[in-house]
């Protein structure tokens, strides 16, 4: 009985960390790839970025996340006219466990795209959805792939814009 006390306890002590890394704050890099829409132009490049957040555990299986990034920006338009520069966002998201270790997860938020076009400093804003699929490798490390799609507005040429991403996310937990 001792032994079996004593086996339950160890298997409890090592249970508990994983259980309370799930939870906290995280930060993280990002690779990505985009393309844009006008409707009278395209244009596509990739980027590489950072983020923060936190994790909140609704329950065993579900959670809920706040982030912000930023992503650094290398793309231009096919008519080479506009080059994009960079990229924030701020999204919330919530989740769910498929396994111990993947997870599927939907996010919400806002982002703000900076870019140059014929020399003058613009940007855009508007919403952004994404659906990401991740893998703890680790109770603290995760690797997911996010699939983004942003409705934005250029104020000044009152010009919308559609975008796609696909980024690969490296994200550590603490």
């Amino acid at each position: 009985m001792k032994r079996m006390q004593f086996l339950g306890a160890i298997a409890l002590a090592t249970a508990l960390p994983f259980a309370v890394q799930a939870e906290g704050f995280y930060l993280g890099i990002q690779a990505a790839t985009f393309d844009v829409s006008t409707g009278t132009v395209d244009g596509d490049g990739n980027g590489i970025g950072v983020l923060a957040g936190y994790r909140f555990q609704l329950t065993s299986d579900y959670y809920a996340e706040a982030e912000i990034g930023y992503s650094k920006l290398n793309g231009d338009t096919e008519t080479g006219l506009s080059e994009y520069d960079s990229q924030t966002f701020l999204d919330f998201g919530v989740g769910r466990y498929l396994t111990d270790t993947t997870s599927l997860s939907v996010h919400l938020g806002y982002t703000e795209i900076d870019f140059e076009n014929s020399g003058s400093d613009l940007s855009s804003d508007g919403a952004i959805i994404g659906v990401q699929l991740g893998y703890d490798f680790s109770p603290v490390d995760t690797i997911a792939i996010r699939a983004s799609y942003s409705d934005t507005n250029e104020s000044t040429f009152d010009q919308d814009s559609d975008g796609r991403v696909l980024s690969v996310r490296y994200v550590r937990r603490f």
